[in-house]
């Protein structure tokens, strides 16, 4: 789920939307594993999956209405 919000990040218009919907955890966005305490607590309690879920399917869905850049994307969750 990182990964493809990762290969999002570069590919969405405007950066300013993730950065404002990912909030403090723009990190979990970078290739390396790098994670806070309150995020490695996040990840044990299955609160981190929910939130890469909800990020996920916001994102998606803006790429798929984005009428900035036209995308044909095959959105799998």
């Amino acid at each position: 789920m990182r990964r493809q919000l990762h290969l999002m990040y570069d590919m969405i218009c405007d950066n300013s939307y993730i950065n404002d919907l990912m909030g403090n955890n723009t990190n979990l966005l970078l290739k390396q594993n790098l994670f806070s305490m309150k995020q490695m607590h996040e990840i044990k309690n299955g609160a981190m999956i929910k939130f890469l879920e909800k990020c996920y399917s916001m994102i998606s869905k803006h790429m798929l209405s984005c009428s900035v850049r036209k995308f044909r994307i095959v959105v799998k969750l």
